[in-house]
């Protein structure tokens, strides 16, 4: 909405089919001419019979009481082929079948999907085959076919259609060629990783397709005309009600004749060319941050053990979590960081946090043993004072390595102003300088104090500008007597404000504590939904902000008919008790006591400024408009400014 708002002119999103069709977001999506869009994810369905046998080498399938030719799955796979309309509801070739136990270990990741040469009879189908990869150290030769492990009685299974896009396509370069915006999310989804994920053609086709006659019924655009601009979003807090969100025009990018010439002669390597370009373009209005996944260190782990999760064993041979155990016994003397976890600590966090009656952990709660186990060291940590980083946090949450970055902007900056503009520009080049650094012995050396640091601020949960109104720091910065009033001061002016705004907030915060928590819970539930069901999804906290809003809406006209509701009973009551003879009203038995009710207007619900800036506005700072770094002893060495003007960029 906010994007819609910035626009001076009407766009047209696409859409996945299957939001179309929900309460709240599909209206809504209606009303702004959005494109819905088949996803083959969301027409997966259930197929008749079982599985009872896959030969991966010959490619052949055999199923009992299955329905291969005659069995119609569901009605939206009809007509869905690619470009063509020979669909007719059954499988046919170029689909998959997926969701059965037929391998285990490895070959379960290989056989994650077979997909269907040909359907023969009810009975039996032929697929491509399935080949191990070849060795890693370079021996030569294959790995040799995948081998099926299917228990005894057969398994169910579910099948994924193989659908065309270039119909949707099409129907989006006529929007563009004939003057129309069209808005695109080229990742194909929502998701909370600290980079861009891998961008699908669909943006660069739909560009290239917009200039060529056959896909705009004789109407082209010229290349030049066509226009990509790219949009940048960053969110400080998108999981929060009222939090702020920035949005970022970058140059227009314009499709190259070359390119729009290659695509004329269908050469194959216009889309990618195409899709560089505007990755480049993208990249130069969003915060990149690379980190290496969760989800490929618990595929790792997953696989030593042979096993869908990660068991203790693994859990605790990962060197993520050895750093953290104690040993029998330390100094902190040695020459190393001193571990600040046991090993029976961290069997209590697995077994707490493992489901009863299972061995392993899921990807879900491996991450909630991350997220807890990094926490439980930061304490201790805190407890011992002793400097602790725990990788798990550092090197495998692009959260929290942006949130550190945060910390090195605004210690570097020392509390000067930023405009939106000066802010994204900073935090970009930050984001840029770790990307380079990292690896370097004096990148590691600077990002282990700033980390220390921001971990230190998070132990004691205060943010950095609470240390520079410390008492501490008031005292070191203006002398004893001076600093000395400007805290009583400070300290004054809040408590006093703190006990002047109480009781104008708390009737609020007590009418409308249900909604929040209804909100929260269920926008829980679909976070923990969205990470099972997504492969790029870490935590899942792009899908809390929208869920509130959505049961937002369901939840408070609700409530604001119930308090109504309640308000005129007590009304009604009380008026009764004073048009009783002898009450002080028995002559005005029209009068009605007011009820003064504490409510929320439009306001509350919304998310804060949405600031819009474009390439004319972004007036990035010079290093010299800003004070010496002052960066806490946290080691026995601080970082040099010369390092952090590179990571800076100047």
């Amino acid at each position: 909405m906010a994007l819609l708002h910035a626009c001076p002119r009407p766009v047209s999103f696409m859409i996945a089919e299957k939001s179309l069709h929900r309460p709240i977001i599909g209206p809504a999506a209606q009303g702004i001419r959005a494109v819905g869009v088949v996803r083959a994810q969301d027409e997966v369905a259930k197929c008749a019979g079982k599985i009872v046998s896959i030969d991966c080498e010959a490619g052949i399938v055999i199923g009992e009481g299955t329905k291969f030719v005659t069995e119609e799955l569901t009605n939206t796979w009809n007509g869905r082929g690619w470009d063509t309309n020979d669909r007719v509801g059954t499988l046919c070739k170029g689909d998959k079948l997926m969701k059965g136990e037929w391998a285990e270990g490895d070959d379960a990741a290989l056989m994650k999907y077979l997909v269907i040469e040909e359907v023969v009879s009810d009975t039996e189908l032929r697929i491509k085959p399935i080949r191990r990869p070849p060795p890693e150290d370079g021996s030569g030769g294959g790995g040799g076919y995948v081998k099926a492990e299917i228990a005894e009685g057969g398994t169910t299974f579910k099948a994924m259609p193989r659908l065309g896009m270039r119909g949707t396509l099409r129907e989006c370069a006529k929007h563009v060629a004939g003057g129309g915006v069209f808005g695109i999310f080229p990742e194909g989804g929502s998701h909370d990783q600290a980079s861009l994920l891998p961008l699908k053609n669909g943006v660069a086709l739909i560009s290239l397709m917009s200039t060529y006659p056959g896909d705009t019924a004789d109407a082209p655009a010229l290349p030049e005309d066509v226009k990509i601009v790219p949009c940048g979003i960053t969110y400080f807090h998108g999981n929060r009600f009222r939090s702020s969100a920035m949005i970022e025009f970058g140059k227009p990018v314009s499709v190259p004749p070359e390119l729009a010439q290659l695509y004329a002669q269908e050469d194959r390597s216009a889309a990618p060319a195409m899709l560089e370009k505007i990755r480049e373009a993208l990249e130069s209005v969003t915060l990149n941050v690379s980190v290496s996944e969760l989800r490929e260190v618990f595929s790792e782990l997953a696989d030593e053990e042979g096993i869908p999760g990660v068991n203790l064993k693994a859990a605790c041979a990962w060197s993520g979590v050895q750093e953290l155990i104690a040993p029998a016994s330390w100094t902190p003397k040695a020459d190393r960081r001193p571990a600040v976890l046991s090993q029976a600590e961290v069997e209590a966090l697995f077994n707490e946090v493992r489901k009863s009656g299972m061995e392993y952990l899921e990807y879900v709660e491996f991450k909630t043993f991350c997220d807890k186990l990094g926490a439980l060291a930061i304490k201790r940590a805190a407890e011992l004072k002793v400097p602790c980083s725990p990788s798990i946090m550092t090197e495998h949450d692009g959260a929290v390595v942006q949130a550190i970055l945060s910390t090195a902007r605004r210690v570097y900056t020392d509390g000067i102003d930023l405009t939106p503009a000066q802010y994204l520009a900073l935090q970009r080049n930050f984001a840029s300088g770790y990307n380079k650094l990292k690896d370097l012995p004096e990148g590691k050396l600077l990002m282990s104090e700033v980390t220390n640091y921001h971990l230190a601020l998070v132990s004691r949960n205060v943010n950095d500008h609470d240390v520079r109104t410390s008492p501490a720091s008031l005292i070191k910065t203006n002398g004893t007597i001076l600093g000395g009033l400007y805290y009583t001061g400070f300290f004054l002016f809040h408590s006093l404000r703190a006990l002047v705004l109480a009781p104008l907030c708390l009737p609020g915060i007590l009418l409308w504590m249900p909604v929040a928590q209804i909100c929260a819970s269920r926008a829980e539930k679909a976070r923990i939904a969205a990470v099972r069901g997504s492969s790029v999804k870490i935590k899942g906290r792009d899908t809390v902000a929208s869920k509130k809003v959505v049961e937002g809406f369901k939840m408070v006209p609700l409530f604001y008919l119930l308090y109504a509701v309640i308000a005129c009973g007590i009304s009604i009551a009380l008026s009764e008790a004073y048009s009783k003879p002898g009450s002080l009203n028995a002559e005005k038995p029209w009068l009605i006591p007011v009820i003064g009710m504490p409510s929320t207007n439009n306001t509350d619900q919304d998310h804060g400024p949405a600031r819009t800036l474009t390439d004319r506005h972004c007036q990035y700072p010079r290093a010299n408009d800003f004070p010496p770094l002052p960066i806490p002893q946290c080691g026995s060495r601080s970082p040099s400014m010369a390092t952090f003007r590179f990571v800076y960029g100047t």
